[in-house]
């Protein structure tokens, strides 16, 4: 993740966004980058270059980041509803940003809230048990190409390629 490289293709409104989220509680900055940082490394130790493409691999990124997100939020503010709700905010602004075709943002979005109600339900389970549990999550995930599917899954994690 090159942060500099980043913000210069941020316009003003959505500079202004970001800092807004972060200027109320300034260390949620150092979470959301060590969160971020964490997951790429794992997602880059199990699935070498797979989670960058539309994949189960990265529905697993999403997930993985907005629960270790959430959990590291709650570890600084013990309270899950905010924990939940900030990491909510700031990973749905960076689908904002970072403007995927709508298919692949929907995709995203889904994913990342998947791993938000994995915090949920799950805010006892070590990231290591995350990781074990989202990887299990592979045979309930499903392939799909179209929103309206995306819309229907429940409590699965969705992609929309197979490779």
């Amino acid at each position: 993740m090159n942060l500099i490289r980043r913000l210069k293709n941020l316009s003003l409104s959505q500079i202004f966004k970001a800092i807004g989220l972060f200027l109320p509680q300034p260390i949620y900055f150092i979470i959301f980058l060590k969160a971020t940082k964490k997951t790429l490394e794992i997602c880059n130790a199990i699935y070498p270059e797979k989670h960058q493409k539309n994949t189960f691999e990265n529905a697993f990124r999403h997930a993985l980041w907005n629960f270790i997100l959430a959990k590291q939020l709650f570890e600084s503010n013990k309270n899950e509803e905010k924990s939940m709700k900030w990491a909510k905010k700031i990973t749905d602004l960076h689908e904002q940003i970072y403007k995927n075709n709508p298919l692949h943002q929907a995709m995203d979005l889904h994913n990342n809230n998947y791993g938000i109600q994995l915090f949920k339900e799950k805010s006892q389970f070590s990231i290591d048990k995350a990781i074990e549990y989202i990887k299990n999550q592979r045979k309930n995930a499903i392939f799909t190409q179209n929103l309206t599917e995306i819309k229907q899954a429940k409590n699965q994690l969705v992609y929309t390629s197979l490779e």
